[in-house]
């Protein structure tokens, strides 16, 4: 997990958004001042320029979508939702401060207490963009205010990406903890928290939110052909939603060492996960390996619990290419 958040989540976040938040939008009334009564202002002036900013927003046309939501803006100055339009549009032309100036208007267009969903997030979409440009600060400062207003999953681990990046790990995992309450469906936000626990050194709460990634994703389990023998490492192709179970004999005490690594150059990033005999959790890497990819994963002396059938997980990260990886384990006596 190397970046907090890319331009593309956001992009697709606000995406996302626009069909609930705009589909209704061209014949609707406006939204008043937030600061004022909160009752709805009379009919949207020059309803068909919002009309023509949709459907060129969904065709693609970005420069265009500004350029009639702009219109529309000069009729109708205090319409949140317009200036939400025209945000997502600045994001997809990659105008970002553009886009944070419009969101940053349509926060102040907003009542939060009478739209907290819309508002918080407005904030959290903000958030993202703050995100994106590496102003870790304001996008704390949005992100508590949208949990604030309407906590949501997407707010807490969106928050809990920016402490990752920041390496406050305790408040990340808080907020993994968090986003897992509120959607424990959702297989990333297992992905995310098993990356701060093994930075943290929880390998077997690593290792499990791992197994429960592999399981919400429907990850195929794919048995090697034969146990792995200590110091007789083996090439095993990595492809998308593809996950080995490699068995390997050991006993009581024995100190384990294993590294999985792709081929320099390939973009080939595993991960591993070390079951006991019983198939239970116990730890879990990836990217500790000092390799010149900076893509290898690696268990370094891992004290063996009992004797047994042991069973090591690979497969590739979220980021990984497709490709093969070589995969190798030490068993040393104490």
């Amino acid at each position: 997990m190397k970046k907090a958040a890319s331009l593309l989540l956001v992009i697709i976040a606000m995406a996302v958004f626009v069909p609930s938040a705009m589909a209704q939008q061209p014949a609707n009334p406006t939204p008043a001042q937030g600061d004022q009564t909160g009752e709805m202002s009379p009919l949207a002036a020059a309803p068909q320029l919002y009309d023509r900013a949709l459907n060129a927003f969904d065709s693609q046309n970005f420069e265009r979508a500004i350029l009639d939501i702009s219109l529309y803006l000069l009729v109708n100055p205090t319409d949140n939702r317009a200036y939400l339009l025209r945000a997502i549009s600045y994001v997809q032309s990659d105008d970002i401060d553009a886009a944070a100036d419009d969101l940053t208007q349509a926060i102040t267009l907003t009542a939060a207490d009478r739209e907290p969903d819309f508002a918080a997030r407005l904030y959290f979409l903000r958030g993202s963009l703050y995100s994106e440009t590496e102003s870790f600060d304001a996008a704390i400062a949005d992100y508590n205010q949208s949990i604030a207003i309407a906590p949501s999953a997407d707010a807490y681990t969106s928050r809990g990406l920016v402490y990752f990046t920041t390496q406050d790990l305790d408040s990340a995992l808080n907020d993994f903890d968090e986003a897992i309450a509120l959607d424990a469906t959702d297989p990333i936000l297992f992905y995310y928290r098993a990356a701060v626990n093994a930075q943290m050194g929880n390998g077997a709460a690593s290792a499990a939110d791992y197994v429960e990634f592999f399981d919400l994703v429907g990850a195929e389990r794919r048995p090697a052909n034969d146990p792995l023998l200590s110091g007789e490492p083996e090439v095993f192709p990595l492809t998308a939603g593809t996950l080995w179970t490699i068995p390997f004999e050991g006993r009581e005490g024995q100190l384990l060492s294993v590294l999985a690594l792709g081929r320099p150059d390939s973009g080939v990033d595993p991960v591993l996960v070390l079951l006991d005999p019983n198939g239970e959790p116990l730890t879990a890497d990836d990217d500790s390996a000092d390799d010149p990819t900076g893509l290898g994963a690696l268990l370094l002396g891992y004290p063996l619990p009992e004797t047994g059938m042991y069973t090591l997980l690979v497969a590739g990260t979220l980021a990984s290419q497709e490709g093969e990886a070589l995969i190798g384990i030490e068993l040393l006596d104490p």
